[in-house]
């Protein structure tokens, strides 16, 4: 009972309190505050236009009419234009200079300038008949009065359009050998005391007297020969490749057109090589490449003191090269000569900087093999034909 009326007491001392309806949020509204809400103000216009533009303005309202004011200023801007296209377009203007047309402006020039000039041509050729010599004078001065006018109306085209009418000139190999001089004759260039055109023993003489050892020499056989021996085999039933072989050369001996075609040379203590390529008999057996190497050291590494001898390696070989030839004919090749008939070209590759020489004349390999195309004439296979008569 005690709780019951303690449980009265409180309610009897409380007091009931009601909501509020409608508090404002802000209480004193102000004009920056957004437009959002249930108390928003409907829009009665819509601008679509920013500032500098003539303002258009929509509408909002239902029982408005659409404003038709605000899209005056564009009607206004577009019937501007139009007039001014349809005074420019009504008047005619006297050109007095070229039309330049995009693609072939200079030939549409040229052609027409062309005609003129022809047509002044044909009317001094016809008030000037008098003399022979006159009217030779009137066509020169005309031709160069014509390649004036072009040469100055090309010009122009090509400043206004980027046509280009000239063509450049062709010229010989003599006139451009009378304007930069005559090539190096590089049949008097040593190499090593080696020199093109050499026999096979006076090689040998020379390299070692330069201290050189030979460390391989190679035999051929004419092209056309080996193939005329290679099938007279065939027809005996030689098929095993070594017996192929010494049936060829024992043949090639027999006739005494084997040959010595290359020879190599070692110099151990610079570590220098060098190979000799000669050519058949038909042009006795003469030197006409010859291929020189030297090898750097490719045991060094880069710190500064090795950086500096490779330098000096490579100072001293193009030192030597231009002391000893002169000055190469082709500076960014460094050919020495002609490279269609006899020529020599020095080049240094590598990060030990190894140097190669190559000495060689193509001539002598040219003539070698006419000559061997002219002796397989003689040369008599075995007929494969038998459906007509063959002669003894």
């Amino acid at each position: 009972m005690k709780k019951i009326l303690f449980c009265l007491l409180i309610l009897a001392g409380t007091h009931t309190g009601f909501a509020q309806e409608n508090i404002p949020v802000f209480e004193d509204p102000t004009p920056n505050l957004p437009n959002i809400g249930r108390s928003a103000e409907p829009l009665d216009k819509l601008v679509l236009t920013p500032n500098p533009l003539p303002s258009i303005e929509v509408n909002l309202s239902k029982n408005k009419k659409q404003d038709t004011k605000a899209i005056e200023p564009v009607k206004e801007i577009k019937e501007t234009q139009e007039t001014q296209t349809k005074d420019i377009t009504s008047q005619n203007f006297e050109r007095t200079t070229p039309v330049s047309f995009k693609k072939g402006s200079g030939i549409m020039q040229l052609k027409r300038i062309s005609q003129e000039t022809e047509s002044n041509n044909e009317k001094s050729e016809a008030s000037n008949t008098s003399s022979e010599t006159h009217e030779v004078s009137q066509n020169v001065s005309s031709s160069i009065h014509h390649t004036t006018t072009t040469s100055t109306i090309s010009q122009k085209n090509t400043s206004n359009t980027g046509f280009a009418a000239s063509t450049p000139m062709l010229q010989s190999a003599e006139a451009i050998e009378n304007l930069f001089g005559k090539t190096h004759n590089v049949h008097d260039f040593e190499l090593s005391g080696l020199m093109l055109g050499m026999y096979p023993e006076d090689v040998i003489d020379v390299m070692r007297e330069m201290g050189f050892k030979r460390t391989q020499i190679k035999y051929s056989i004419p092209m056309f020969r080996s193939a005329f021996y290679e099938q007279n085999c065939r027809d005996r039933r030689v098929y095993p490749l070594n017996e192929m072989r010494l049936c060829i050369e024992r043949q090639a001996d027999r006739d005494d057109v084997k040959y010595i075609s290359s020879m190599t040379f070692k110099k151990a203590s610079t570590k220098e090589y060098i190979r000799v390529l000669f050519s058949s008999y038909a042009t006795d057996n003469q030197a006409f490449k010859i291929y020189y190497e030297s090898e750097g050291d490719n045991s060094l590494t880069m710190t500064q003191r090795n950086l500096a001898k490779q330098l000096r390696r490579k100072d001293m070989f193009w030192r030597m090269m231009f002391e000893t030839y002169g000055l190469p004919d082709d500076s960014e090749l460094i050919v020495w000569g002609d490279p269609d008939k006899a020529y020599m070209q020095a080049v240094m590759t590598g990060s030990s900087y190894n140097a190669y020489i190559v000495l060689e004349d193509k001539e002598i390999q040219d003539t070698d093999y006419f000559a061997a195309e002219d002796e397989k004439d003689s040369l008599e296979y075995r007929q494969q034909f038998t459906f007509a008569p063959y002669g003894e």
